[in-house]
């Protein structure tokens, strides 16, 4: 019997499903963390399963549908990745009873497939036929796998539909330039992730990071660019780098991008960042990092951060005293000493100062002309207050560097 609504278990499995897909992308086939990440899956398909979760997923109405039942969700990841199946023509999602996590692992490859390669293939229901996949379909209408009007056969969509992709394609190859300029130059990523903050908030500044991250992935100098993200970051004003690290970042570290990111840190950013963390959210995402499948040095470096920031949440703040009180007989002598110095007679002496040291490190021949300036002012000032031991020292350096 179910014990939780449809609808969260259809956004609770969409959502480790979109992670898994993310995540594979970043390790080859052999590593284990990979096999985790499928195990991971498959364990939550079959509890979601049992927990009521329908055996075909479609996307109808812009939205995820089943039968007898819609998803009504505003999560960016999720409308983000509805729409990435829509422009690949996958209108539904079938994962019968009794699937191998291998063959999930094909599905996620399939799922990861650039579209030239799904067009070249005869669609994604042929990519896993190939594979011998049984338990799982992928279908649209565009693939002849959904009937209706519209329909056309494997590989041969019409004319107006390849002009329509070509578009898309374009417009999605100039966005991911932009982005990867963006990335490269802090003087205009951190303006820019304001200006997101000012309609969306912290949410909308944490989607912006969530849409980054892949594109700074692909690229050779990658650490590089994870350094600019994270100074524009901690470089955000407050309170909207604690929202943002609080309420985003921090709850999310189990997304393989995330926790890449936040890796990424410095130990005095991190520290920053976790410090602005409520001590029951470090304590929730303490407790969950050994479920997390990452590797050890990345958990390792996050557990540290936390319990940094426990620790420091746990030691009351020392009471600040005065260095000096205002009593004291030190700083009144000190007080002394700065007024004179800033009485008139004493600034044109240390100005004279200055003008002799100028005037030592250039060449003796080609001075310039402005010292001379300075030094006849610095005489008529001297004589006006009565100060001739410092008019006639300067009479004699002058004379001096004539001779």
């Amino acid at each position: 019997m179910p014990t939780a609504p449809v609808p969260q278990v259809v956004e609770g499995f969409l959502k480790e499903l979109l992670g898994a897909k993310k995540a594979i992308k970043l390790y080859p086939a052999g590593n284990p963390l990979a096999a985790e990440w499928i195990q991971r899956l498959h364990r939550n398909l079959e509890g979601a399963r049992h927990e009521g979760l329908p055996g075909s997923l479609r996307i109808a109405n812009g939205q995820w549908e089943w039968d007898g039942g819609h998803l009504a969700s505003r999560d960016q990841a999720l409308d983000a990745f509805r729409f990435e199946l829509e422009t690949r023509h996958i209108n539904d999602i079938v994962i019968e009873p009794g699937v191998e996590p291998w063959e999930l692992r094909d599905l996620l490859d399939c799922l990861n497939l650039g579209q030239q390669e799904l067009d070249a293939a005869g669609g994604p229901q042929a990519v896993l036929s190939q594979k011998n996949v049984v338990h799982i379909s992928l279908r649209g209408l565009f693939w002849g796998e959904g009937g209706g009007t519209g329909a056309a056969g494997p590989g041969a969509p019409t004319a107006r539909l390849d002009a329509l992709e070509a578009l898309v394609n374009a417009i999605v190859e100039a966005l991911a330039d932009q982005f990867r300029e963006l990335t490269y130059d802090r003087k205009r990523l951190s303006p820019w992730l304001l200006e997101l903050a000012e309609p969306g908030g912290a949410e909308g500044v944490f989607a912006a990071i969530e849409m980054l991250i892949p594109v700074i992935e692909a690229e050779p100098d990658k650490e590089l660019r994870y350094r600019i993200l994270a100074e524009s970051i901690v470089a955000l004003p407050d309170p909207l780098r604690g929202t943002l690290a609080g309420s985003w970042l921090m709850p999310r570290a189990w997304i393989p991008d995330v926790l890449s990111l936040l890796t990424r840190f410095s130990g005095d950013e991190l520290a920053q960042l976790t410090a602005l963390v409520p001590a029951t959210a470090i304590e929730e995402i303490r407790a969950n990092l050994e479920e997390m499948p990452a590797e050890d040095w990345r958990k390792a470096r996050l557990r540290e951060a936390l319990e940094d920031a426990l620790a420091a949440k746990d030691t009351p703040p020392a009471p600040t005293e005065p260095l000096i009180a205002e009593d004291d007989p030190g700083l009144a002598k000190l007080g002394d000493v700065v007024r004179a110095a800033c009485a008139p007679d004493a600034v044109l002496g240390h100005s004279v100062n200055i003008l002799f040291h100028l005037l030592g490190t250039v060449e003796t021949e080609a001075y310039p002309i402005f010292l001379i300036d300075a030094f006849e002012e610095a005489i008529a000032e001297g004589l006006t207050r009565s100060e001739l031991r410092l008019a006639l020292r300067i009479v004699r350096a002058l004379n001096s560097l004539e001779k």
